[in-house]
């Protein structure tokens, strides 16, 4: 999730390991702890573009990372400091790094859970990148916390009371998934729409309106359903995938990259003498009808025959991230 999730987890983990002992230190520890996976991206700079797709939430976010690195910084930080014994600072580090891995596999984007044994992407789709309604209370509760003394039992409510609302708000995230979940699959069996594939996601900052993806070899049918949706029956658009398009190709490292990274879902486009291959476990924007996907892998062939392989970094902005949001905003309401 975002950099400011994972510190305010981190926080959080840190106040109830060693609040008790440091007082704010262990917050500000714990905080450091919950966002030292994501320094991966200062990896970024030695990378191509089609490399460090690999490289951000590898390592530094598999169970492995947590197992090796808590106890080996557990024993720096004892080494400098024995007013929390070996074990406390051992596990501090520990929970900071899995908890930061764990949040992170709820997300759509995928975590590699099990490098370097496995490279599989990992993602429950339960919760958006960014979601203020889980943030805030996490935030909130350490930070009140903050103001009372360190062996204040006000200190450890507030703490346990952001974590309390935080995690039944995890928890409803998980339940709305399924309840979207079975809405799609519903729908698709009453439009006799045959798939082999389905993945439901959130969209941007919410839990209320989800995005599913239904695929075949050929074609992807999009749509949303809201859990305040008066429909009975979820609208699908279908779009071709033309996956036969990037068969020469398919043994390239930038294709095989792109369909590692996209874990099935992805559909071709052929414009001019380019293909743009885009990942859709992201869902598209939907403006004036038509579905727009971004940031894709582009195929340009030359006149020799070779081909040249970039991402494309774009993103919605200005107008059409304004009309987006109007647009997805109306669907959360189920208009």
């Amino acid at each position: 999730m975002d950099s400011l999730t994972q510190f305010a987890l981190g926080a959080v983990v840190g106040e109830v390991v060693l609040g008790r002992k440091l007082g704010w230190k262990g917050a500000l520890l714990g905080g450091i702890a919950g966002t030292i996976p994501d320094l991966d991206v200062l990896l970024n700079n030695f990378y191509d573009p089609i490399s460090r797709m690999k490289i951000h939430r590898g390592f530094s976010h598999s169970i492995f990372f947590a197992i090796i690195f808590g106890p080996l910084f557990g024993w720096i930080s004892f080494k400098i400091s024995q007013k929390v014994s070996f074990g406390k600072w051992t596990l501090m580090w520990f929970l900071g790094f899995l908890t930061h891995t764990l949040l992170d596999c709820c997300t759509t984007y995928g975590t590699q859970l099990f490098n370097p044994i496995s490279d599989r992407l990992i993602a429950f789709d339960n919760i958006f990148v960014v979601d203020p309604l889980y943030t805030i209370p996490l935030l909130g509760g350490v930070v009140v916390a903050l103001f009372y003394k360190k062996d204040s039992k006000k200190r450890r409510r507030a703490n346990y009371i952001g974590i309390a609302i935080s995690s039944m708000y995890m928890l409803w995230t998980f339940i709305a998934l399924n309840h979207a979940t079975k809405q799609f699959e519903k729908s698709l069996t009453k439009q006799n729409i045959e798939y082999s594939d389905l993945q439901v996601s959130p969209t941007v900052m919410n839990s209320f309106l989800w995005e599913g993806i239904a695929q075949t070899e050929k074609d992807a049918y999009f749509g949303t359903y809201s859990v305040f949706d008066n429909r009975k029956v979820v609208e699908f658009q279908k779009e071709a995938r033309n996956t036969n398009l990037i068969k020469p190709y398919f043994n390239s490292k930038a294709v095989q990259t792109g369909l590692w990274f996209s874990t099935g879902y992805y559909i071709v486009r052929e414009i001019g003498d380019k293909l743009y291959f885009y990942t859709t476990k992201f869902g598209p924007m939907k403006l004036d009808g038509q579905l727009k996907f971004y940031f894709p892998l582009i195929i340009s062939p030359d006149e020799y025959g070779d081909s040249r392989f970039f991402f494309k970094e774009e993103a919605p902005e200005g107008e059409e991230m304004k009309k987006g949001l109007s647009q997805m905003w109306e669907r959360i309401w189920g208009i």
